[in-house]
């Protein structure tokens, strides 16, 4: 497991932009819908001022991640952002019960795509 726990740490991030509060919301709505063109569906919600919750779905709306992004502003006039993986589903092949296969984590490769274009956007 220990490898795609050290993936899952390696797109969390934290950042500080010029950007303002309202233009980092939006640009964390489009990284979401495009990371959901992929074949998992983002869906996002508004926990507090600061605080945007993420939950990845796949089509039959089973839940494989939830994460969080925090958008705080700072006293320079910037805003600091930060992305944290709260769950992810891990799984793995088996075969009567003997893994054959590693770790894997079936949201990784949406999230990695969320995570890249907020940070690419930021």
């Amino acid at each position: 497991m220990a490898a795609i726990d050290e993936k899952i740490a390696a797109i969390q991030f934290e950042t500080t932009t010029a950007r303002a509060v309202d233009e980092v919301a939006r640009i964390v709505d489009d990284a979401a819908e495009f990371a959901s063109a992929g074949g998992e569906k983002l869906t996002l919600s508004r926990s507090g001022s600061d605080r945007i919750d993420g939950v990845a779905k796949n089509w039959i709306r089973v839940t494989h991640a939830e994460f969080s992004v925090w958008v705080t502003p700072v006293a320079e006039g910037g805003t600091l952002v930060r992305f944290r993986i709260d769950n992810v589903l891990r799984t793995r092949d088996t075969i009567y019960f003997i893994p054959v296969s590693p770790w894997q984590a079936p949201a990784y490769p949406t999230l990695r795509a969320f995570s890249e274009h907020l940070r690419a956007h930021l």
